[in-house]
């Protein structure tokens, strides 16, 4: 087996088990975040296996004109996996912040009403 579908491999196991600690610690932005990133993932490798370039991008030695559907799916997770994960890189070596992007979800934030006893 190469070198990269391990790597590959690899970011995909971290990135599960990083969103499985996002919905243990209850951070749904984190955790619909990387889903996002995953479908993402899918919707990039489906509309490139369904373009003119499609024998052109392989995975391994299966170019995407050939993949089937639970191929595309695992592909596509993958790539989003390993997307974020050098994201992930980029912000922990970032020491300006310049990395630094919104979270997907607004922030939940606690709004006592003003008549209510505290």
């Amino acid at each position: 087996m190469e070198f990269v579908p391990i790597v590959v491999m690899l970011a995909l196991v971290k990135k599960i088990v990083d969103t499985a600690k996002y919905a243990t610690a209850r951070d749904w932005n984190g955790v619909i975040t990387q889903l996002v990133v995953w479908v993402g993932g899918f919707v990039v490798v489906a509309a490139f296996a369904a373009s003119d370039w499609a024998g052109l991008v392989a995975f391994g030695d299966i170019n995407l004109a050939q993949m089937n559907l639970w191929s595309q799916i695992l592909a596509g997770t993958a790539v989003g996996s390993a997307a974020a994960l050098a994201k992930d890189t980029l912000k922990a070596v970032d020491n300006s912040q310049s990395e630094r992007t919104p979270p997907l979800l607004p922030s939940q934030t606690v709004v006592t009403p003003p008549d209510a006893q505290v």
